[in-house]
């Protein structure tokens, strides 16, 4: 992911990252806080932020179901503590009237059997706790697979860069071969105009200008040669920037489909 931050900061977990506190992926990039907007993604940091995004709204929805379930299991604890209270109430009541002993005693099970509700209750509330810090915990793992795979696209654009670098150099090195080549070609047209030169100047005086066109034809067989082997170096040369371009583009490809194509195109301007 390529991100255009106009801001950015530091704090203190950027120095437990760089004292190994933290251990952090290599290679490390601070000021992992910023504002900003989205530049660029690749396919596959795309495809994991929307799994993670998923995930986390999975898992924001079931901590809202037990929220609910927390909320009405105090519903019920309320209810119950409203039952006890008014089974004491009658206890008071009944107990103030020794002549109605079968009513206290029912009075007596009524607040047992509203204590045995609230205790269920609070077994329920344990419960829903214990499953919102266990969403709670998902939605932590959820984020940092989100920011595990931002460190991975950060990687890629930069593999992206150096090997649109490594382009660069190597067209360079193939426009420097080309230009000795062709420097190497104009030697070669001088030596044939001096050859023909001299031939003229043969032909009119034979006996005269034998060893100074013996000398030309030695030249224009000497510059041949070296026109042959300007020609096989540049081939080679040719050959060989040619490798290193395909080798170049298969490795950016291979790093960074998306990204490829946007070199792919600076590339044949170039060219």
């Amino acid at each position: 992911m390529l991100v255009k931050n106009p801001y950015s900061g530091i704090n203190f977990i950027h120095t437990y990252h760089r004292s190994g506190l933290y251990k952090a992926e290599l290679p490390f990039i601070g000021r992992q806080e910023g504002g900003g907007v989205v530049a660029a993604v690749t396919p596959e940091a795309e495809a994991q932020v929307k799994a993670a995004e998923a995930e986390a709204q999975a898992a924001m929805a079931k901590v809202l179901a037990a929220e609910a379930v927390v909320e009405a299991a105090d519903a019920v604890g309320n209810a119950a503590e409203a039952e006890v209270e008014a089974a004491e109430a009658d206890v008071e009541e009944e107990e103030e009237d020794e002549d109605e002993d079968e009513e206290e005693e029912a009075a007596v099970a009524e607040e047992e059997a509203a204590l045995a509700k609230l205790e269920a209750a609070m077994t329920e509330v344990k419960a829903a706790m214990t499953e919102v810090e266990a969403e709670e915990a998902k939605m932590l793992a959820a984020e940092a697979e989100v920011e595990a795979a931002e460190v991975k696209a950060e990687a890629a654009l930069a593999k992206v860069e150096a090997a649109a670098a490594e382009i660069d150099a190597v067209m360079t090195e193939a426009k420097a071969a080309v230009e000795a080549a062709e420097a190497e070609e104009a030697e070669v047209e001088a030596a044939v105009a001096k050859v023909m030169k001299a031939a003229k100047k043969n032909a009119e005086a034979v006996s005269a200008g034998k060893k100074e066109a013996e000398a030309a034809i030695a030249e224009v067989v000497s510059a041949g040669k070296k026109l042959e082997a300007a020609e096989k170096k540049l081939e080679e040369e040719r050959e060989a920037a040619r490798k290193k371009v395909e080798t170049a583009m298969a490795e950016m490809e291979a790093a960074a489909p998306v990204e490829f194509a946007a070199a792919q195109v600076e590339f044949d301007s170039k060219v």
